[in-house]
């Protein structure tokens, strides 16, 4: 009587290949990533200086190594409230959240992100990409904000009609090289809103404020674009929806099937 395969082998035969794949992409994904999170030095001394594109070049011939990763530091002397997360996020490069879209998400938030399962083979290819991408990353850049007030409806003496006070969001771009932390060059980006045409209603202070705020997260990202190319022909920032992150369309395909779930809950004696 021919004996039985082992439970263990058999197991593995059944075993979806996406679990594996997902497994091994999420790994790189996570080592990629805290790479790229690492804190740079806090800057304190700010004066605009130009990159040293050559060596730049020299050191990461291809455009994907020389686009920049984001982040936001508050610079400000004697803070006293934190920047608002309307500012602060249009200034990021969010590597992790775009990487987050490709698994299927563990509604429970306890999950290791090994035991995540990535949602299709097409998100899996997408995957491949992105993890090279960020692998290749070689320089970020750090908003050091320095200065940051809120625009204030006020009636000024002697005045009729109230006014909106000008907000304003000023930070130096420092770039940094991510594996030694040096930092390399800096420029200044200033942003100020435009409230000659804002609405001066009482009722709708609240709404006006919170949207003028946003928006200087917003121009200051816009306006970062021009100030980084005064001092570097090399360096390029991220651009919305890169890294290989699919589409709204894409990331509708097909999701994983059960079996691919219940293969990636087991241990890893058990697939």
């Amino acid at each position: 009587m021919p004996s039985a395969a082992p439970s263990g082998s058999a197991s593995s035969e059944q075993t979806d290949p996406l679990v594996y794949r997902s497994r091994q992409l999420a790994f790189r994904l996570q080592h990629a990533l805290g790479r790229l999170d690492e804190p740079m030095p806090a800057s304190t001394r700010f004066a605009t200086a130009p990159c040293p594109d050559q060596l730049i070049r020299e050191r990461a011939p291809e455009q994907d190594a020389r686009t920049l990763v984001l982040s936001v530091h508050d610079a400000r002397y004697q803070q006293k409230s934190l920047l608002p997360l309307s500012v602060i996020e249009p200034l990021l490069s969010n590597e992790a959240s775009r990487a987050a879209e490709l698994f299927v998400p563990d509604e429970t938030r306890l999950a290791s992100p090994l035991n995540q399962l990535l949602k299709s083979e097409a998100h899996a290819l997408a995957a491949e990409r992105m993890v090279e991408l960020f692998e290749a990353r070689t320089y970020k850049g750090v908003f050091h904000v320095t200065l940051f007030k809120k625009a204030h409806l006020i009636r000024k003496l002697n005045k009729r009609r109230r006014e909106w006070t000008r907000g304003v969001l000023r930070a130096w771009l420092v770039v940094y090289d991510i594996d030694t932390s040096e930092s390399l060059c800096q420029t200044e980006i200033i942003s100020v809103n435009e409230v000659d045409n804002e609405p001066i209603s009482m009722r709708r202070r609240a709404d006006t404020q919170q949207r003028l705020v946003r928006a200087l997260g917003q121009q200051l990202r816009e306006q970062a674009a021009e100030r980084l190319a005064s001092i570097s022909s090399a360096l390029v920032l991220p651009a919305a929806d890169s890294d290989g992150a699919p589409s709204g369309n894409a990331l509708r395909l097909p999701g994983p099937s059960a079996g691919s779930m219940a293969a990636l809950n087991q241990p890893p004696g058990m697939q």
